[in-house]
């Protein structure tokens, strides 16, 4: 198992992608979305580097996850829907603003999943 992170010095925030070596399969994790608040933009510049990293790789990724609710910067999981057809998950209390969502069991057990196929 390897965990690789991107940092995005705009927001001083950080975006992972969890892999097996053996299986090539990964997750994506709290993808970063950039935005240029004086031209009201977004680009997916942040969204582009994790993609090149998967591609060096030539990983599968059949999920990207949002942790929880992103104050600080926009979700880029809509990227990597696109790129490449993954699925989105978030934790069930993503919903319940007032709730700090964590790291949740639901998360684990998906890249427990992607390391341990068949299991």
């Amino acid at each position: 198992m390897h965990v690789q992170h991107f940092f995005d010095q705009s927001t001083s925030t950080l975006t992972y992608v969890i892999h097996d070596d053996r299986t090539k399969t990964g997750v994506v994790i709290d993808p970063v979305l950039d935005f240029d608040p004086r031209r009201g933009r977004t680009s997916e510049e942040s969204c582009a580097a994790v993609a090149r990293y998967i591609q060096a790789r030539d990983l599968t990724i059949p999920y990207v996850l949002d942790t929880h609710v992103h104050a600080d910067h926009f979700s880029g999981m809509a990227y990597f829907k696109r790129l490449y057809n993954a699925k989105t998950v978030i934790g069930r209390h993503i919903l319940h603003l007032g709730e700090a969502a964590v790291f949740s069991s639901e998360i684990v057990t998906i890249i427990l999943i992607i390391s341990n196929p068949g299991s």
